[in-house]
């Protein structure tokens, strides 16, 4: 059986919308193996909020085994829901490197999404008293 992977990454202000990472991420994904939906080539609609890209994008997500993360560790919105819900419904979420069973640079791979996600909940439970 072949592994389905969602990429995700930021894209909001960076240039060409991050597009060419993403791309390049999907071709080694590809080249390892993997099926691989790459949201970046469902493209841009003008006039969409991240609210529209998520209602579309987020069923893509579902429909995969695991989430190949850009070790590109920039937070953004859309990003941290992606890894949010993947998580949430206890999908793999790795980086690129580490689904090609490469080594990750030290300031790379996913060091800075769960502990950021940890320190959400962490925040929630104060202020919920517990």
């Amino acid at each position: 059986m072949v592994v389905r992977l969602y990429i995700s990454g930021p894209m909001t202000g960076l240039p060409d919308l991050n597009f060419p990472a993403f791309h390049r991420a999907e071709e080694r994904l590809a080249a390892g193996g993997f099926e691989v939906v790459n949201p970046a080539r469902m493209g841009e609609v003008p006039g969409w909020k991240l609210r529209d890209y998520l209602k579309r994008d987020i069923p893509e997500l579902l429909e995969c085994d695991g989430v190949a993360t850009l070790t590109d560790l920039t937070l953004s919105r859309g990003r941290w829901a992606e890894v949010t819900v993947a998580l949430a419904v206890g999908m793999p979420v790795r980086p690129v490197e580490e689904w090609l069973g490469e080594e990750i640079s030290p300031d790379g791979g996913n060091s800075g999404v769960e502990p950021q996600l940890e320190c959400v909940e962490s925040k929630r439970s104060e202020q919920q008293g517990g």
